[in-house]
């Protein structure tokens, strides 16, 4: 009688050619990030196999994080908030914040978020959003340009009621915010 030997199914292959195979179809079935990618062939290949296969598919531009995050960010960024975007773009799919950065500022739609990153909101705010006295006060562009406009309303308002001189519409602070009742 013949005995059988049993499968191996932990040993990792180093067919190089099979992980190209195996890449190339797995992100024919769905867009996948770079850190998804080499999960999945980490699973089967030898690593040498899976930086080849990854090489192989980034050269012929099948695997890009930056496509995937401005796609994600069209179909998904109207429905979730900045922080699920960031939650699942940063550290369930492997996209580094340099790419996130970018895909927002190419996104053509609004993000609202909440932050205390002052760099990101720094890189990636067009407009910002002050509540103050239950009104919103409107700042157009970045975080350096809101401190900037801040200082010199708060000034403009801290001189006119002490009463030296009095606010006009055309000081820029004035004229570079709006209000927006809240």
């Amino acid at each position: 009688m013949r005995e059988r030997q049993p499968q191996r199914k932990n040993e990792k292959s180093g067919d190089i050619k099979r992980a190209r195979h195996r890449a190339l179809y797995i992100l024919e079935r769905s867009d996948r990030t770079e850190q998804e990618l080499r999960a999945k062939l980490e699973r089967s290949y030898k690593p040498e196999a899976v930086e080849d296969a990854v090489a192989y598919v980034k050269k012929y531009h099948y695997l890009d994080d930056m496509r995937y995050a401005v796609n994600y960010l069209n179909s998904r960024g109207r429905v979730k908030s900045r922080r699920q975007v960031e939650q699942e773009l940063l550290y369930k799919k492997g996209i580094s914040k340099e790419i996130l950065e970018e895909a927002l500022n190419n996104y053509s739609g609004t993000v609202l978020y909440v932050s205390h990153d002052r760099y990101f909101i720094n890189q990636t705010a067009s407009r910002i959003l002050e509540l103050v006295n239950q009104t919103f006060i409107n700042y157009i562009g970045n975080y350096d340009y809101y401190l900037e406009k801040r200082e010199e309303l708060t000034q403009a308002y801290t001189s006119a009621s002490a009463g030296n001189t009095p606010v006009s519409s055309s000081t820029p602070a004035a004229s570079g915010a709006s209000s927006v009742p809240g």
